[in-house]
């Protein structure tokens, strides 16, 4: 886990630490990463998402290896951002297109789980929970995003 989502991680449980100390509240919890990879349709995904590299992963390749051969490193960054900085953006933005609808799927899946369930507070992909005052609830809705999306 980098550094940015455990800043991330550690704040949002911050705010589940204040807003439970003051309120008793249902806390839910999901692992993001579990219910992408609990997606029944992934298979199909990863194809296309291979195909894409197999695409550009060359392209990449062989610009480097011209970038390798410039001397000097004022040389190699004009160089990458002119050829290689868009070849990058345009992957990304390609692989980004392949994973929107499931994105918008699990993110409707949450969001109807929470009003289901009157979830008070959600953390995503917590690396642990801390502790809860009691009356409060920790409700793990993983397996039921993952059980919605595949619905």
């Amino acid at each position: 886990m980098n550094l940015t989502k455990k800043i991330v991680t550690l704040g949002a449980l911050a705010v589940v630490g204040a807003f439970t100390v003051s309120n008793a509240a249902n806390v839910g919890i999901v692992s993001e990463e579990a219910a992408f990879n609990g997606y029944n349709g992934l298979g199909a995904i990863q194809m296309q998402v291979d195909k894409l590299s197999a695409e550009y992963n060359p392209k990449v390749e062989a610009e480097f290896k011209k970038l390798n051969n410039l001397k000097t490193d004022a040389e190699k960054q004009a160089y990458f951002d002119k050829n290689i900085r868009g070849i990058q953006e345009k992957y990304n933005q390609e692989v980004s297109k392949v994973l929107a609808p499931l994105d918008q799927k699990i993110t409707a899946a949450i969001q109807d789980i929470i009003k289901e369930k009157d979830i008070d507070v959600l953390v995503a992909n917590p690396t642990s929970v801390g502790a809860v005052k009691e009356g409060n609830q920790v409700i793990d809705l993983t397996p039921d995003v993952i059980a919605r999306i595949n619905k």
